[in-house]
């Protein structure tokens, strides 16, 4: 009877998320050995071979595969010997929700992450533009995206569930020194707005309403043009836009930035599915079955609470003065 004996140390492998599907194809060997925890001898007196050439692999995937399924029909293995699932999103640069350079900044990542681990799911984010995030996951190169406002056509390609992440207000930011007053859309066409690339309100939809707009790679970049005076107006949410005011600018620069107190939307945001994956539906429901018990256990609004020092304690009229505590990841 041959003994397979467990490695000290196992195989290091790359990440899958980092192979293309030709690369996933050439590591499965090496890959299922690494979750086995087999070592090399035990693996070579089988015929089984995961770091040769691409000429045998063929042949080491058939035994790899037939001895797989013998030890899953004996009962030695279960789907639960080699870890969580593992859902990932593409999400790109939105402090304080999500952000891949500020680590006290991806208050929704946290939010999203403890959800998922209350169903046993594992989560990982890969950053990209906005625009690119949103066509990964729509092409199913990714299994979702957030966050984002649920619409007609959204829906026509993603999974939207009832079970918002959070809702946030959309404002019209401007220099304290910009006379900027507004009622209806009219009122906005004597005005220069700034507009970042993937976002909901593109150059082209102010366009359509007889404004003006220029358009920016970055949040970032459009505050900045704000101080520079090139543009008149920026809209963005109530607390993204205190986020950056608050990061990017010196006190003296903070206090001349306003938003206009006449909330221009409600923005609540949403986790997009992808239906071109073949778990899009079912990942949906898991996530909304975990917020129900992360707001039930109250860690939801412990997640959150951040976000409520961007909404309540800054007004139209005060930029920020103190910064929020750090957040970490819930037990």
């Amino acid at each position: 009877m041959l003994i397979l004996r467990k490695r000290a140390r196992p195989i290091n492998a790359r990440n899958s998320w980092d192979l293309g599907l030709g690369e996933k194809l050439q590591n499965i060997s090496s890959r299922l050995a690494c979750s086995m925890n087999y070592d090399k001898v035990s693996l070579d007196r089988l015929g089984i071979h995961p770091n040769r050439d691409n000429g045998a692999l063929e042949e080491d995937h058939s035994r790899m595969k037939h001895l797989f399924l013998c030890l899953l029909l004996n009962g030695i293995f279960t789907p639960a010997t080699f870890g969580n699932e593992v859902v990932k999103f593409a999400i790109g640069e939105y402090p304080p929700y999500t952000s891949s350079r500020h680590s006290n900044a991806r208050i929704l990542e946290v939010l999203v992450r403890a959800a998922f681990k209350l169903q046993d799911i594992d989560v990982e984010y890969g950053y990209y533009p906005w625009k690119r995030s949103y066509a990964l996951a729509k092409n199913g190169d990714a299994d979702g995206t957030f966050p984002w406002l649920k619409s007609p056509a959204r829906l026509q390609d993603f999974y939207i569930g009832d079970q918002e992440i959070y809702q946030d207000q959309g404002v019209y930011w401007h220099l304290r020194s910009t006379p900027f007053d507004w009622n209806t859309s009219e009122d906005l066409r004597k005005y220069k707005f700034g507009v970042t690339v993937g976002y909901t309100r593109t150059q082209e939809f102010y366009k359509k309403l007889g404004i003006k707009a220029e358009t920016e790679v970055t949040e970032e970049s459009n505050f900045k043009k704000l101080l520079a005076g090139r543009i008149d107006v920026y809209r963005t949410s109530r607390v993204v836009g205190t986020y950056l005011v608050d990061s990017l600018f010196s006190a003296k620069a903070r206090n001349r930035f306003v938003f206009h107190p006449k909330v221009s939307d409600d923005s609540t945001f949403f986790i997009l599915f992808s239906k071109n994956t073949d778990r899009g539906e079912r990942l949906e429901r898991e996530f909304a079955i975990g917020l129900e018990k992360l707001k039930a256990s109250g860690r939801y609004q412990k997640i959150i609470q951040n976000l409520d020092y961007y909404r309540e304690k800054v007004t139209s009229e005060h930029p920020p003065h103190q910064k929020p505590r750090q957040i970490s990841e819930p037990e």
